[in-house]
């Protein structure tokens, strides 16, 4: 009798039960829900935002299609409470977040039959909001570029209503809010390490005390060097609000625009960047894989699944239909073990923000704990997520993630189905499992 598939929806002897009295993002991601829109304009350009973006952008993207930015102006609603964010500034917030992924230029590279590595060419996106960032797109980037569709979008909600909605400093907050979301990369070890640059080592000093300040994150962070040797992760961290929220923490006061500045753009960060500690497990890896598929174009390529679903083939030739299985199958087995420390270093990072906020006076401490309520499930993803890119502890062990699976049919092991139809395990099956449970179907 063939083994149930791992992952997804099974049961997860790591994952730990969190408080039931913690908010959720659910249900909050409606168009202006709960939001009172200072004119019936806001609500009107918000709309053709979003018929914009499902226009220009669903048919090409997977995960950043409309769904998207309706989920991060969802967690933006749930922050803007306990923020305490005032109406007007959730008003340049609600055509912020609608709009902060307008333009998502690329560089792509197409499939080449005689290149078989071109499959899993990763896109590479026109990132930028500043001069430096991502050279040589700096402020003419994706971002920078967004912020100046999203203020001419302010200034026809003006034309509109016949009145000044938005004035100079709320078109400041709205392209802050953007640069907020503009990401850096860095595969970085948990632990201190003796080269770090000068400004690593201040921003290692807030992480540490993060950590320290945070029992779930250090022993998650413990657990994760100790039982399964994984001593760093990717961090994904917004820059420009770092950037400033450090430079605050050596100020000897804030102005209060300042103060609105950082609530907000922490608030449109978080929402964006951090669905890693704000979503359950379901959602954080449904959004990740579609990531996944949007990262490598190639994918989605027919004469591509047309190789991947031919069956047979050598497995150390690329050239051929197994090969190419196995080329795409060792890239989603990587993303599922960089997601692992994606949750990781999101709890950090998180709880780095906050605690420097709570410092600054931003936050009074029932804020700082409900905040800690609604972005706190690095732990759980984190292990959830290791426990998806871990193979079967044995032969008889009924618990196995993605990779477990993946290995286990690839050994022969047969597969059961959903259904309750069970198929062989080989290698064709093996990654047409693993396919759909990264929500990659090759035979669409």
């Amino acid at each position: 009798m063939g083994e149930k598939l791992g992952g997804i929806g099974r049961p997860n002897p790591l994952e730990r039960k969190r408080d039931p009295s913690a908010e959720t993002t659910e249900g909050q991601d409606g168009l202006g829900q709960d939001l009172t829109f200072e004119d019936p304009a806001v609500e009107r350009v918000g709309n053709e935002i979003a018929q914009r973006h499902v226009r220009e952008l669903d048919a090409d993207m997977e995960y950043h299609k409309f769904e998207h930015p309706r989920s991060v102006w969802g967690r933006m609603q749930v922050l803007g409470k306990i923020l305490k964010i005032d109406d007007h500034t959730m008003n340049v917030g609600y055509v912020a977040g609608l709009g902060h992924d307008l333009v998502q230029d690329a560089d792509i590279t197409p499939y080449n039959p005689d290149d078989p590595t071109t499959i899993v060419k990763m896109r590479a996106r026109h990132r930028g909001m500043y001069e430096g960032d991502n050279p040589p797109f700096g402020k003419s980037g994706n971002e920078g570029r967004t912020a100046g569709e999203v203020i001419a979008y302010m200034d026809q909600v003006n034309q509109e209503a016949g009145r000044v909605i938005y004035d100079q400093e709320d078109k400041a907050l709205a392209e802050f809010m953007i640069a907020c979301t503009y990401p850096e990369f860095g595969f970085n070890p948990f632990e201190k390490r003796g080269d770090e640059k000068p400004e690593e080592a201040k921003r290692r000093e807030y992480y540490t005390a993060a950590i320290q300040g945070n029992p779930q994150i250090a022993e998650i962070i413990e657990d994760l060097q100790g039982e399964r040797n994984v001593t760093a992760g990717l961090l994904i961290w917004a820059k420009h609000l770092d950037d400033r929220l450090d430079a605050a923490m050596e100020a000897a006061s804030i102005p209060e625009k300042e103060a609105r500045f950082l609530k907000a753009g922490f608030m449109m960060s978080q929402a964006d960047l951090g669905s890693s500690v704000m979503e359950e497990s379901g959602k954080f890896f449904a959004e990740g894989d579609k990531e996944f598929i949007e990262s490598y174009p190639n994918l989605k390529d027919p004469e591509v699944k047309k190789l991947l679903m031919t069956e047979g083939g050598d497995a150390n030739d690329t050239h051929s239909p197994a090969g190419a299985r196995k080329l795409v199958a060792g890239e989603m087995l990587k993303w599922l073990n960089i997601q692992v420390g994606v949750a990781a270093w999101q709890g950090v990072s998180t709880n780095k923000r906050r605690m420097q906020m709570e410092h600054l006076g931003l936050l009074d401490s029932l804020q700082s704990h409900d905040l800690d309520m609604v972005c706190g499930r690095a732990d759980d993803n984190a292990r959830s997520a290791a426990f998806r890119a871990s193979p079967a502890d044995s032969d008889d062990d009924q618990f196995f993630g993605e990779r477990g699976a993946y290995e286990r049919a690839l050994a022969g092991k047969s597969i059961l189905r959903s259904d309750g139809s069970e198929v062989p395990g080989n290698e064709y099956n093996a990654f047409i499992q693993l396919s759909h449970a990264m929500h990659y179907h090759p035979e669409a």
